[in-house]
């Protein structure tokens, strides 16, 4: 399986996972360590090549990102199908702003790709950079967030500690559609196995979960209860953290401060972009460019001035404020903006502005002859 970008961070590049003598459902189900797709360009590379090629004529045809089954027989490239790909909150606001500049979707289609629900994951917490932690083992980042619980090693565990407010994080092999009230209940997902394609990376991107897949260090015994990692044995009794946009997973409390976004909301944009530290990709969804913006300052607001001509590359999200209609931040600049002029920390974002689909053009319908194409072409007058 392949993503025509990264599913985590929404960056482009080469993304998935492949397996040699394999099934595909040995990739998706997590139950063997996958190699990336980097490595088929080492292992075959004239099916590499083809393979990027159909890759970007696929996002391209359904101009968004694709997740790709394929496989290898004897030498030669089978595609089995795509479908659009599931994706954290800040990969959809940074596709939908590369898709634009890429001129592959209109603005009014960038603004309908991303919800406010999505935003609200944006303002998941994360740890603290500066805390004293003992960092045990590492893992494969697959959806992003901080969790923080004590060890749950099934269903029942994880859903009898929820009822009784205590905080978990389950621990798993590798996980199947079984395991899903568990995930549900708890704070995040822990697997020794699997990639950012299996069941459990899959899963917990599209519920909002943090979720840290393929810690092979991690030797898991249900039946006793205990994780071994090296001469380290835990128990259902033991707090871990896990940070799931790196991959680390810490023995004990870790202390959770506010993501860069809410600092953004509370404090404003010089706090979010101090909060954001060195980490680019964070810095991105928080600052506004300045190269690209009509004028030097940076505002909270990203108050942009009206006059200059904006620039050939806008915001995804300038439309939905009027006053930041000139910015052109790779950002989540003006929501955000409005929900911090509008909301407390404790409030919930704005959902974005609705976004009216656009009728089907009478040139495009006219070229075809089909009935429903007509009729779709009468009722849009």
């Amino acid at each position: 399986m392949c993503f025509t970008r990264d599913p985590s961070s929404g960056h482009s590049g080469v993304y998935g996972d492949y397996l040699e003598n394999a099934q595909g459902e040995d990739v998706v189900a997590g139950i063997r360590n996958t190699l990336s797709l980097s490595d088929l360009e080492r292992i075959n590379k004239p099916v590499y090549d083809e393979l990027r090629a159909i890759m970007r004529k696929l996002e391209t045809h359904y101009r968004d990102m694709c997740d790709i089954e394929f496989t290898i027989e004897r030498g030669k490239l089978w595609m089995l199908q795509t479908r659009v790909g599931k994706r954290t909150a800040a990969a959809a606001f940074r596709i939908a702003t590369q898709l634009l500049g890429e001129k592959l979707i209109t603005r009014d289609e960038a603004l309908g790709r991303v919800t406010g629900d999505q935003l609200t994951q944006l303002m998941f917490p994360q740890f603290d950079a500066k805390a004293d932690k003992e960092l045990i083992a590492r893992g494969m980042a697959a959806s992003p967030g901080a969790a923080v619980g004590k060890i749950a090693f099934n269903n029942a565990q994880a859903v009898e500690a929820a009822s009784e407010g205590v905080k978990t994080v389950l621990v798993r092999r590798e996980t199947n559609p079984d395991d899903l009230p568990g995930m549900v209940a708890a704070e995040g997902v822990l697997t020794a196995r699997g990639g950012k394609t299996s069941h459990a990376a899959v899963v917990a991107r599209g519920m909002g979960k943090t979720c840290v897949c393929g810690a092979e260090s991690l030797v898991i015994d249900e039946a006793a209860g205990t994780v071994t990692i090296g001469d380290l044995v835990l128990t259902a009794d033991d707090t871990i953290a896990i940070d799931g946009q790196t991959g680390e997973i810490f023995r004990g409390e870790v202390p959770v401060t506010d993501s860069p976004v809410t600092t953004y909301l509370a404090e404003g944009l010089e706090a979010g972009i101090a909060a954001a530290g060195d980490d680019e990709g964070t810095r991105e969804l928080v600052e506004p460019s300045t190269s690209s913006c009509p004028t030097p300052t940076r505002s909270a607001a990203c108050e942009c001035a009206p006059t200059p001509t904006p620039p050939s590359t806008p915001s995804v999200l300038s439309n939905s404020v009027p006053r930041a209609s000139a910015c052109a931040a790779p950002s989540t600049c003006s929501w955000v903006s409005a929900a911090r002029s509008s909301s407390a920390r404790s409030s919930p974002p704005p959902n974005p502005p609705s976004v009216r689909p656009r009728s089907t053009s009478s040139r495009s319908c006219r070229s075809r002859t089909s009935w429903r194409c007509s009729r779709l072409w009468t009722a849009s007058r």
